[in-house]
């Protein structure tokens, strides 16, 4: 790094930094053409100095070019800090640090984030490990306790420092103000918020930030109290600047409760684009149902009918005012939204698709397969898919040969017997019948007539498993060939369905399968696992109050890392060997439950 301070005389100094290591050249190129500049010249004269000051400049012109990064010092970046009357043992508490021309600072979660120390600059803000969804102490329950339930809600993470540098601890900022999240209310009510105070920057990003958070706040018990902050603070005034230049004796947050209140308008949600389904998983039928009772005859090349079909989704029954697409469903000009073919389907009288479903087909549900496979068939679940694919319905009466001639690409004729045998063996009120026909002749030998077996309604087989049939999630033909293949699809079917986050318990005890035999079917059913890991540093009264020695009954979601990453248990034990190994650095590593979803 070079620094350049004298040759700047007309702007704070600064330090040139390669951006990134292949980028060193841009070093070697201002500091061989400086010496170059300071040794052909004459020395104390007004004019070479001015002369380095111009080749300086054209210098760090070319460097800049060559991929260096114009960064301010350190002292520079923390007289910034002071300007802004950020407290010292503020610093301190949310550990900010000097870093390319800003701050880099840690969040609640361990995330690292990085403010521009120029609020004017592009980007203004960057994570730079991990995200955050919330910004504050790391005590902000008890700091909201003792306000008795109150908490101010800023815009970013410079306003939480010149709250806390002002004395108010239960402060939280959402890390801007483009958007408020929906977990705000169920974040609030879990610490006991009862009133959020919110004091709005003085622009229009302002003012839509108040109706964003009114807006998630409508169905909460939290009331909100909205301070306009007054206009001398001039265009873009913030908390911030606020208290930049605030030098009055009364508290800060007293001077803030005395600004004149006002009550924001909840922004309007958005309008709710259009639906994007996939046509195949609506059965047909279900979707001709509904046109037919929507009186709806031809479609357009967009997919729309010719002509409007009435909404039945309000009350005006007289006018037809709605279109209804082949495959999204229905859209009301009236109302403005779209409707699901499902809820389309039970208002118009068609009943919703699940009981279509199993009126109309035989269709296994997700909980019905989960059944069948923890209680080790899923040879007969695999056999009641096939048969279902080749359309057979309920009550139909067939024999084994019947049923492998039908499914045999599908399922070996192994595979077919062991399914019917347990068909026997756990259904034998209704799942055989003994044929008592008369014996018959063939090749002149006597024969037993074939077992009759009845197809059951899935209805009752749900009852006597004692399931409830919520979701059908459909399955591919060709994954009912193999069981591992069939059983993964069951396995994935809820992440699949909504993701999220998911104990590995909670996924694989839905079809009694081991945590390691889960882990092969997130494979086998290409889903996107993504592990959540917090990672914080250690404070020296934490590594005080770990256990002398952790034995191997542990959590092994918890663990202990030094700075190059190398795990241990997390006990004192550990500290002394991280010592030993040369110290540094010691970080408390948590993993959660990881997120799931398609691939």
């Amino acid at each position: 790094m070079i620094i350049f301070d004298c040759l700047m005389p007309n702007s704070c100094a600064e330090i040139l930094r390669p951006s990134n290591a292949g980028r060193a050249k841009s070093l070697k190129v201002f500091y061989t053409g400086l010496l170059r500049v300071c040794n052909g010249l004459p020395k104390s004269t007004a004019s070479s100095m001015d002369e380095i000051v111009r080749s300086a400049s054209s210098l760090v012109d070319a460097a800049v070019m060559l991929g260096g990064v114009l960064v301010a010092p350190e002292h520079t970046v923390m007289q910034r800090l002071a300007e802004r009357r950020i407290a010292p043992q503020v610093i301190t508490a949310f550990d900010i640090q000097p870093f390319n021309n800003g701050w880099r600072y840690p969040t609640p979660r361990g995330a690292y984030r990085w403010k521009n120390a120029d609020s004017k600059a592009d980007p203004k803000y960057k994570w730079l490990d991990g995200k955050d969804d919330f910004y504050h102490v790391q005590d902000i329950a008890s700091a909201i306790y003792n306000a008795g339930g109150a908490c101010w809600f800023v815009s970013g993470e410079a306003d939480v420092w010149a709250m806390q540098s002002a004395g108010i601890a239960h402060v939280i900022s959402g890390y801007t103000e483009a958007s408020v999240s929906k977990e705000l209310p169920a974040y609030l009510e879990s610490m006991g918020v009862t009133v959020l105070y919110i004091a709005p920057d003085l622009d229009q990003t302002g003012a839509g930030f108040a109706g964003k958070v009114a807006r998630v706040l409508q169905e909460s018990s939290i009331e909100l109290d909205a301070r306009q902050l007054p206009k001398e603070l001039g265009d873009k005034g913030d908390i911030g600047k606020a208290w930049a230049i605030y030098t009055r004796r009364q508290t800060f947050e007293r001077w803030l409760l005395g600004l004149p209140r006002f009550i924001p308008e909840p922004e309007p949600k958005p309008e709710p684009k259009a639906l994007q389904v996939d046509a195949a998983i609506i059965p047909a039928g279900y979707r001709q149902l509904i046109a037919d009772l929507l009186h709806a005859t031809e479609y357009q090349g967009d997919g729309f009918t010719k002509k409007n079909v009435r909404c039945p989704f309000h009350n005006d029954g007289k006018h037809a005012d709605a279109s209804l697409h082949q495959e999204k469903g229905l859209y009301c000009h009236v109302c403005g939204r779209w409707f699901t073919w499902n809820e389309t389907g039970i208002k118009a009288g068609a009943g919703s698709l699940r009981t279509w479903r199993m009126a109309n087909t035989y269709a296994l549900s997700t909980e019905l397969r989960e059944a069948l496979i923890r209680d080790n068939k899923t040879n007969l679940a695999r056999l009641l898919d096939a048969v279902a694919f080749k359309g057979w319905k309920a009550g139909r009466e067939f024999t084994r040969k019947d049923a492998v001639t039908v499914c045999i690409d599908l399922l070996t004729a192994w595979t077919i017997r062991q399914a019917l045998e347990s068909l026997c063996g756990f259904f034998p009120s209704f799942s055989i019948t003994s044929s008592m026909k008369e014996k018959t002749l063939i090749n002149s030998k006597q024969t037993r007539p074939p077992k009759v077996y009845k197809l059951p309604e899935l209805s009752e087989l749900a009852g006597k498993l004692q399931v409830k049939q919520i979701h059908f999630d459909e399955i591919p033909a060709q994954k009912i060939k193999h069981a591992a293949d069939y059983r993964a699809e069951v396995y994935a079917a809820l992440p699949r369905r909504k993701a999220g986050q998911y104990a590995r318990k909670t996924l694989t005890e839905r079809i009694a399968v081991s945590a390691r035999t889960g882990q092969s079917y997130d494979k086998r059913a290409n889903l996107i696992v993504t592990p959540n890991i917090e990672r914080r540093q250690l404070k020296p009264d934490e590594i005080a109050d770990l256990p002398d020695k952790v034995y191997k009954n542990r959590k092994y979601n918890l663990w202990l890392e030094d700075e190059n990453c190398k795990k241990y248990r997390p006990d004192k034990e550990s500290i002394k060997r991280i010592a030993e190994n040369g110290g540094g650095k010691v970080y408390r590593v948590i993993q959660s439950a990881n997120s799931y979803k398609a691939g």
